[in-house]
């Protein structure tokens, strides 16, 4: 059962920013003005995004480095705090194979050629495309990728 710690709610309300909306025609707009506007979102989105992202990694790796101290591996901490409740786990276990030929010679020849599992990477890096074309299924499916980057100056 983890510990539950209940701290107190701030008595002040946070303040909401205020958003700048830009009034933009979306039904009328062409591809052009489509792609300007896509952009400067993102260039808007990444500068917020940029300063939250280091700031929540700088107050969750914090956060989790105070309650973790003292204690065990296999502990768990609960907090509440405000309206929030912060739940820390126990830290996760690691196993891995240290003979595959034992277990080669438990499962025997068919069940282990059923079970083992290679991925893409490896099948790349250990034979060339000629010898994947033996083995290997290829095709294009699933969605497009789309993306607008501000375009170099010339």
């Amino acid at each position: 059962m983890p510990t539950v710690i209940e701290v107190p709610k701030e008595t002040e309300a946070q303040a909401e920013v205020p958003v700048e909306a830009k009034e933009f025609d979306l039904e009328h707009a062409n591809v052009q003005e489509l792609v300007v506007r896509v952009g400067e979102l993102q260039d808007e989105v990444d500068v917020l995004k940029a300063g939250i992202i280091k700031d929540l990694a700088d107050a969750t790796g914090r956060c989790k480095e105070l309650m973790s101290a003292g204690l065990k591996p296999a502990d768990k901490e609960e907090l509440k705090a405000g309206d929030y409740v912060a739940k820390l786990g126990a830290m996760a276990m690691k196993r891995e194979i240290t003979d595959l030929q034992k277990v080669y010679d438990l499962l025997g020849h068919e069940t282990f050629l059923e079970l083992c599992t290679f991925t893409l990477k490896n099948i790349d890096d250990y034979t060339t495309k000629p010898q994947q074309k033996d083995f290997l299924k290829e095709s294009q499916t699933g969605g497009r990728s789309f993306s607008v980057k501000r375009a170099k100056k010339t």
